[in-house]
């Protein structure tokens, strides 16, 4: 192996490297602060019921952090509750495709599906979600009734069963 002869020339390149690490790291801080903070003032507004000013935030946040899934999945279900369930839809799926074993991306997925009529897709984003928290009670409902409405009623019964054993 060959011999550092100048200590303090790998003194410096060590110095260079951790700065230029630190920077990097500084730059993708600073990056996610802004959204960060848009993402809390969205849960705070959602909160107080102040829908409008929620999604403002969450917008804000994703426009920051376009790969932040939590601000996708909260940005959706604050649409779905204001009745926007198309853009609702979109926005839980990117959640989706950003976080896949996200629980409740998949849940609010599969119940926002089964509100608008569309079973088949809401049957499995609920069978997706119940699969990643078997124990979720109104995930289990949702599913239960999505199979009691396809005719399911076998799978439907075991569900209902299920969802009262943790409710």
């Amino acid at each position: 192996a060959p011999m550092i002869r100048c200590p303090w020339l790998l003194a410096g390149a060590m110095a260079i490297l951790w700065i230029a690490l630190s920077a990097d790291a500084a730059a993708a801080q600073a990056d996610a602060q802004p959204a960060a903070a848009h993402y809390l003032r969205g849960l705070e507004y959602e909160r107080q019921r102040n829908l409008e000013a929620a999604v403002v935030e969450y917008r804000a946040a994703i426009a920051n952090a376009p790969n932040l899934a939590d601000a996708h999945d909260r940005l959706g279900f604050v649409l779905a509750l204001q009745g926007h369930t198309v853009e609702a839809i979109a926005e839980f799926e990117q959640a989706v495709a950003l976080q896949p074993a996200s629980f409740e991306a998949r849940y609010h997925l599969g119940a926002t599906l089964w509100w608008t009529k569309q079973l088949d897709r809401a049957r499995a984003e609920l069978q997706r979600a119940v699969a990643l928290r078997p124990a979720h009670a109104e995930a289990r409902y949702y599913l239960a009734v999505t199979e009691r409405q396809q005719g399911d009623l076998a799978a439907a019964l075991d569900d209902f069963r299920i969802a009262l054993r943790h409710d």
